[in-house]
């Protein structure tokens, strides 16, 4: 657990020695409906799959997963912990990873979010996500999911990927 969020926030490819340490960290953010460890090592061990991780001093404050496959992508999930949030972890991870995306050819990016999730809904609003549709009754506890679609900006406009990854 991290106690503080004192050291600079390292972004990095998701390594299966993570695995346990996502899989922790994901149970502290999500009560209900979270991750399994398998369920990110099988993600990650696709061709399409991608992770990421932030960690601070060594320990994992933050994650991505998501998936690539020809021209489009799918954020399929994302996490920080409580003590790593609104302090640029969840910007950080989306940016480089949005970016590794533009330099591989993506054109669109989609992913589902809780309605009720307004700091992650801005979140990716800024990066210029647009809801374009809805899943009724998605998530386990009744609760619809916005789909948003990002349509990438050319190679003119990157996202930036100096972040290691």
């Amino acid at each position: 657990m991290v106690k503080a969020m004192n050291g600079s926030v390292n972004l990095r490819e998701m390594l299966s020695t993570d695995l346990r340490s996502v899989a922790a960290a994901e149970r502290r953010i999500f009560e209900k409906d979270f991750w399994k460890q398998k369920d990110f090592s099988e993600l990650i061990n696709r061709p399409s799959g991608m992770g990421m991780v932030a960690e601070v001093n060594g320990r994992i404050v933050g994650y991505l997963v998501g998936m690539q496959a020809a021209d489009e992508a799918e954020l399929l999930n994302i996490g920080v912990v409580p003590e790593g949030r609104r302090r640029g972890v969840a910007r950080g991870l989306l940016r480089v990873w949005l970016g590794r995306l533009q330099e591989r050819g993506s054109a669109t990016v989609y992913l589902d979010v809780r309605p009720s999730n307004h700091p992650a809904i801005t979140l990716y609003e800024k990066f210029g996500f647009a809801v374009v549709g809805c899943r009724r009754h998605y998530y386990s506890d009744g609760e619809d999911a916005l789909i948003m679609k990002l349509t990438m900006p050319d190679q003119d406009h990157p996202f930036g990927t100096d972040e290691v990854y």
